[in-house]
């Protein structure tokens, strides 16, 4: 079972971080890790995780996305996804915008948050494939609770779905977010295997071909 209560990258040292960061690039280099199966994949992770005392997504999310990106390989599925949507935000007329954020009171990352400044946050956003849309949705509500505890400011959850779901499943997320008061934007989106737009790309006055 993967580690989640080990340390984060934000709990060790500069020096500490080097080391680790550097020992693991080095042993999944070794390993010729882009050939490997999923399997052996997670083994190494859970070798390192107890190795070194780390959770699960700092091994996975922070140190070995690094590997991919230090050996120039392009992202892909929902990180290729992430760096679109990124794009496309920095893109807009929002005077705000940052991605895999981190604060104090926060468990892990936000995908991105937007507004006027650092200080005043009025979208706090994950994305997140349709098949586990939950998730997100408990994370976006779950930071917009810490963000406003910490502000006083109500900046608004925000679900960003892409993938294939069908339209029973899209009725559901549809009630449950307007019944939480979550902002439900799509990327890229497919329902039942027919595109039902790139609603966030609209919104943003972007083209959609």
């Amino acid at each position: 079972m993967p580690n989640s209560r080990g340390r984060t990258l934000g709990e060790l040292g500069p020096d500490e971080q080097h080391e680790v960061i550097a020992a693991i690039h080095d042993e999944a280099s070794s390993a010729g890790w882009h050939t490997l199966s999923a399997g052996r994949k997670s083994e190494l992770y859970r070798v390192w995780e107890e190795r070194y005392d780390l959770s699960h997504q700092t091994v996975k999310d922070r140190i070995m996305k690094g590997f991919d990106t230090a050996q120039h390989i392009p992202p892909s599925g929902e990180a290729a996804i992430h760096v679109e949507v990124l794009s496309l935000l920095r893109e807009s007329s929002i005077p705000y915008v940052q991605s895999k954020v981190r604060r104090r009171e926060w468990r892990r990352e936000v995908d991105f948050v937007w507004g006027f400044s650092d200080r005043f946050l009025t979208h706090i956003a994950e994305l997140e494939p349709a098949r586990s849309w939950e998730t997100g949705l408990s994370q976006s509500l779950l930071y917009k609770s810490h963000y406003y505890q910490e502000t006083a400011i109500q900046a608004l959850p925000t679900l960003i779905l892409f993938g294939d779901v069908t339209s029973t499943r899209w009725e559901v997320i549809q009630t449950v977010c307007a019944d939480q008061r979550v902002l439900l934007l799509s990327y890229d989106l497919r329902l039942q295997g027919d595109p039902i737009g790139d609603n966030l790309r609209e919104l943003l006055g972007g083209s959609s071909g």
